[in-house]
């Protein structure tokens, strides 16, 4: 199942974060640009074109691409397995799914928090995601920022068409929105964080009554099941007794008017070298470390599915950070793969941590 923006059946509950759940808009419809145009997800195809989705087909023979001229994969790995140019007939049988950009017309890019360029609308074509069919369109930079587009090491951007506000903002701005590659913690500053991870996954576990392993007849009622039952009742009980092995990494973003670093940490506590409890976090850091908002979704996954392994990778990656309202707040891009899929949405980052703009792609098997 292919997902280019979230329903309203997929907002998150209270306390989500967006390495794991969708968020929408109040309409249910993709956030629009300061000039009121939808915006979508691109991914780099090559070293001067981008693709981006349009619609979806709502049932596909794939026989008819063997008439098509394949185009192989973008170079963005999260994204479309293939590519195919629509053909005249393809057009013409699906043509409300090719109407949302005509061959020719200018859009604009977003490369980064400090990069915009145009493009051309060059071909539609269509697209295979996670063994679903969908339509959308190859567009290419202009020559003037080809070589800067080429040399960009992101593979994940925004487009939209170029009017009103957008087509006056020039392609280039100063923005102090993006990653922080070169802050580091101070050892206190770890201890802190360390203290802040682990009391809130003590939280989380507190909240999580609905396991059967965690009934006290549970063994006696599945015996067949009593080595597992036994094996979670042991990672609980070291969770909560600190002797669980805490593994993480960080990455620090500057995102907010107050200049305060905003640090997003994946962690793993393990126990028998096995995943014990999983959980992403914002944190402020300033004037003192202190979780803005934080997801422990991957701890049920891991309960629930016997042999699923995840590992930090799991809990969200960062592909991508905008500021396309030039306002000070960031926008972050991030892919969330689960069991059997993946998951690519822009949020918005408030003061209370980051919020879903509905703004989305992904698939699903």
């Amino acid at each position: 199942m292919i997902s280019t923006s979230p329903s309203a059946s997929e907002a998150p509950s209270r306390g989500s974060d967006p390495s794991q759940a969708a968020s929408v808009a109040a309409s249910g419809t993709p956030e629009s640009t300061v000039d009121d145009t939808p915006t979508v997800i691109a991914f780099r195809y090559d070293k001067t074109r981008v693709f981006f989705p349009a619609g979806d087909f709502a049932d596909f023979d794939w026989d008819r691409t063997k008439k098509l001229k394949d185009l192989g994969a973008p170079t963005a790995k999260n994204g479309p397995e293939g590519l195919w140019v629509a053909d005249a007939e393809l057009l013409r049988d699906h043509h409300e799914l090719f109407n949302s950009a005509q061959s020719g017309e200018e859009w604009q890019l977003e490369i980064s928090s400090s990069s915009r360029m145009a493009v051309i609308i060059k071909e539609p074509v269509v697209a295979e995601v996670v063994g679903d069919a969908m339509t959308g369109f190859l567009a290419e930079v202009t020559p003037p920022d080809q070589a800067k587009f080429s040399a960009s090491p992101n593979q994940y951007f925004l487009i939209h068409r170029i009017s009103g506000a957008s087509d006056q903002r020039p392609h280039q701005e100063m923005s102090h929105i993006g990653e922080l590659p070169n802050w580091k913690a101070t050892p206190e500053e770890r201890t802190q964080i360390e203290h802040l991870l682990n009391a809130r996954m003590k939280t989380e576990l507190a909240g999580m009554h609905h396991y059967t392993y965690m009934d006290e007849n549970a063994t006696r009622k599945y015996p067949e099941l009593a080595e597992g039952f036994e094996m979670w009742r042991r990672f609980d009980r070291a969770l909560v007794t600190d002797e669980a092995k805490l593994d993480y990494d960080i990455q620090a973003f500057q995102l907010t008017p107050d200049g305060a670093p905003r640090l997003f940490i994946r962690a793993q506590w393990t126990v028998e070298q096995k995943p014990a409890f999983l959980m992403s976090a914002w944190v402020r850091t300033q004037p003192n470390p202190t979780i803005e908002a934080a997801n422990s979704g991957s701890s049920d996954v891991v309960r629930i599915i016997n042999g699923y392994a995840p590992n930090l990778e799991s809990l969200g990656t960062v592909l991508n950070v905008f500021d396309r309202n030039s306002d000070g707040r960031g926008e972050l891009l991030i892919l969330s793969t689960g069991y059997e899929g993946f998951n690519i949405q822009l949020f918005r980052y408030t003061d209370a941590g980051p919020v879903g703009t509905g703004i989305s792609f992904g698939g699903s098997a």
